[in-house]
């Protein structure tokens, strides 16, 4: 008979044939930090400056389904982003920015990256310079998106599609509401929070009921990674295996 690590051992090559694993825990304390405080300062520096931009929060949903996307290891947007209730069971369309990288990561610089195509970018005319790409700063300044939910895997197999070779890093961050309406400004321009109808703190506007955090316990999506069950339900199994093998 199987001893229980034997078991063990078994779920979790079938479970996670990939290898995929979180780098960083989407519950760390830091990283949530990290993402949405990298974020907002970037929200509250916009040039012209917004007369409507949220201050954006951690959603914990938004986080678990980046984590579901992050470990398929394939550098392309999640299909689902537009479908009622798969990425997220209350908010859609869902926006999406996805970073690959090989070596170390570091969440800042990752959103630093994305960041940086403001320089792709024209206000006046709400277009991007010809050839190049902006879409991933459009959305993290797009005003109306004030949910935040980000995950980061490590793809030792390589991930699919990406422009090179080997062992990387996907990191990925999912919006809501989502942004990048063609033909739409990602913000109003003005003077910082004018056309805010609740308080404003360092150019953002706040509100108490849209900034509060919800939990989303039974929220577990799957979008076809290499982790077919969730964190629990693994536990749930092998717990159940362990006890069938005492007896």
């Amino acid at each position: 008979m199987a001893t229980a690590q034997q078991l063990f051992m078994w779920l979790s090559l079938a479970l996670y044939p990939q290898a995929a694993r979180a780098l960083v825990a989407i519950s760390d304390p830091t990283f949530i930090n990290d993402c949405v405080t990298m974020h907002n300062k970037i929200r509250s520096e916009v040039h012209p400056p917004a007369n409507n931009m949220f201050a954006m929060t951690w959603d914990e949903a938004l986080a678990k389904s980046a984590r579901a996307w992050s470990r398929s290891c394939i550098f392309k947007h999640n299909p689902n982003l537009q479908k009622k209730g798969i990425v997220h069971p209350n908010f859609y369309p869902i926006g999406e920015n996805i970073y690959i990288s090989t070596g170390s990561f570091n969440a800042k610089n990752a959103i630093k990256r994305w960041n940086q195509e403001v320089v792709n970018y024209e206000y006046s005319t709400n277009t991007c310079k010809p050839n190049r790409v902006c879409g991933h700063y459009t959305q993290i300044v797009w005003a109306s998106s004030y949910k935040l939910g980000c995950a980061v895997a490590d793809c030792p197999k390589g991930i699919k599609r990406a422009p090179f070779k080997g062992p990387g890093a996907i990191f990925v961050c999912n919006y809501a509401p989502g942004g990048n309406y063609i033909g739409t400004l990602p913000y109003g321009s003005g003077a910082s929070c004018a056309s805010c109808r609740s308080k404003c703190r360092e150019n953002l506007c706040r509100d108490i009921k849209r900034d509060s955090i919800t939990k989303y316990p039974n929220w577990n999506p799957d979008f076809g990674s290499a982790s077919v069950f969730s964190c629990d339900q693994l536990l749930l199994l092998t717990s159940s295996i362990l006890i069938y093998v005492l007896q």
